[in-house]
């Protein structure tokens, strides 16, 4: 948890003050709705692999070479499908071990391992709740609101990024996600009236103090 908070006290500007902070959840390999993908994937991985051994060990058994050599081609062959067996349990480690979530009166932000994605409040507006059960959802952010729900874990990773500019987040399974999502458009209600004073004060049109 310290890691985590010297992480995200790294991530802030100067003058940027933290409304909330969280993280992920309840985080499972399958427990998603991308769960028939996950597991054609694995099929199709685990077949790859099969198909790999029946054309190789006949190979194996006539030339004798069942050693380091063998194991290197067999690697090589089936490198794909591992990455491929392997890319869920890893998403889940970085959603549920390295992920830190943060509302700040400037912008919603997103911490992974090494690698920071924000929005500011003001392109935040567009905000919707999906909730999952156990008093646990997402907050789809952006271009994201609206997302079918197994693409919910592929953005919460990435976000939505067009021309180098986030344009979508998804705060994924966050605990209380309606008391968060207040806490946002409270956020951005305070940062609108904050500039609205602003622009006043600049133009000489706040009224002076009774």
């Amino acid at each position: 948890m310290m890691k985590g908070n010297e992480r995200l006290k790294g991530a802030l500007r100067e003058g940027e003050e933290l409304k909330w902070s969280g993280s992920p959840k309840d985080i499972s390999v399958l427990g998603t709705a991308s769960k028939g993908k996950i597991m054609l994937l694995w099929i199709v991985a685990a077949a790859w692999i099969a198909a790999s051994l029946l054309y190789c060990m006949p190979k194996m058994i006539e030339t004798g070479d069942t050693g380091a050599h063998m194991i290197i081609v067999m690697l090589l062959i089936d490198c794909i499908p591992l990455l491929m067996i392997s890319m869920p349990f890893a998403d889940r480690r970085i959603l549920g071990q390295e992920t830190i979530y943060a509302i700040t009166n400037c912008r919603v932000m997103v911490l992974y391992k090494e690698r920071t994605i924000s929005m500011p409040l003001d392109q935040a507006r567009n905000a919707e709740v999906r909730m999952r059960g156990n008093n646990l959802g997402s907050i789809l952010i952006g271009d994201a609101a609206g997302k079918s729900e197994s693409s919910l874990r592929s953005i919460a990773l990435k976000g939505i990024d067009r021309k180098n500019t986030i344009t979508g987040m998804v705060l994924y399974h966050v605990d209380e996600p309606q008391k968060v999502l207040a806490l946002l458009k409270n956020s951005q209600d305070g940062r609108k009236q904050a500039s609205s004073l602003n622009t006043g004060a600049a133009s000489g049109r706040i009224p002076a103090a009774s």
